[in-house]
């Protein structure tokens, strides 16, 4: 029987589903049309940081530089950004409560960076699936992580 413990979270863990559940309606959508991926990063000392990102994202024509989203229009601009996610911090769990508790010191959100994120968490019984519900005025997500490392 897999043991739960702060260690358990170490690792790198890939996306394998997202769900959202709409509380009024109860209709179960998949956001960026289910064509997101990602990577959800623990490390020993508490570091966390998570890149998540929606396949097929407008590409630039723009050869690097600082400025790379210049050469995109207004409506591409929207578009990158809104299928892009990424924060860094800092993580804690309550076992008891099975909550995730992230300490955010950086994020693509501005209104995260130095605020604290909370996920209710799942543990499969092998330790090797993580999932996380976020939960949002409108609803519920659900994202569904595989433990790579």
């Amino acid at each position: 029987m897999f043991h739960l413990t702060a260690h358990s979270f170490v690792g790198v863990w890939r996306l394998t589903a997202w769900d959202f559940t709409d509380q009024a309606s109860g209709q179960v959508s998949l956001p960026w049309d289910g064509r997101a991926s990602g990577e959800f990063r623990f490390d020993e000392n508490g570091g966390v940081a998570v890149q998540m990102m929606r396949d097929g994202r407008p590409l630039e024509s723009a050869q690097g530089g600082p400025s790379w989203a210049a050469s995109l229009t207004p409506e591409q601009r929207v578009e990158a950004l809104d299928g892009y996610l990424a924060y860094w911090g800092t993580y804690s769990a309550d076992f008891a409560a099975q909550t995730l508790h992230l300490q955010l010191d950086g994020s693509l959100r501005p209104g995260w960076v130095k605020g604290e994120q909370q996920r209710r968490f799942e543990v499969s019984d092998d330790g090797r699936q993580l999932t996380l519900y976020y939960v949002v005025e409108q609803g519920t997500h659900r994202l569904t992580w595989r433990k790579t490392l």
